[in-house]
């Protein structure tokens, strides 16, 4: 699987260090860069979100394009929403929240 590999791993590192570098540390901030990216419907789609890594400097490699939409699009209805967004990037929320 490509998720497994080292090199996808280095892709979704370099994305939450982009985003932290920016400022998109805590919630407020990755939601306030969520919004920013979203289409009118809420959601990130797969064109949307290529066009942000590229925006920020990340080279994602073709073959990593479906896998990083496998990666946040946990409900796999072919777009990302804020939630599957920020447990992508900083993992299952704690209970308390």
């Amino acid at each position: 699987s490509i998720i497994a590999t080292k090199k996808f791993k280095l892709v979704v590192d370099s994305l939450r260090s982009k985003l932290r570098s920016k400022g998109a540390r805590q919630f407020r901030g990755l939601s306030k860069r969520f919004r920013q990216w979203a289409g009118e419907d809420g959601f990130i789609d797969k064109h949307e979100f290529v066009d942000e890594l590229v925006h920020l400097g990340i080279d994602v490699p073709k073959e990593h394009v479906e896998a990083l939409m496998k990666f946040f699009d946990k409900n796999k209805d072919g777009r990302i929403s804020l939630d599957e967004f920020l447990i992508g990037i900083r993992g299952q929320m704690n209970a308390k929240r």
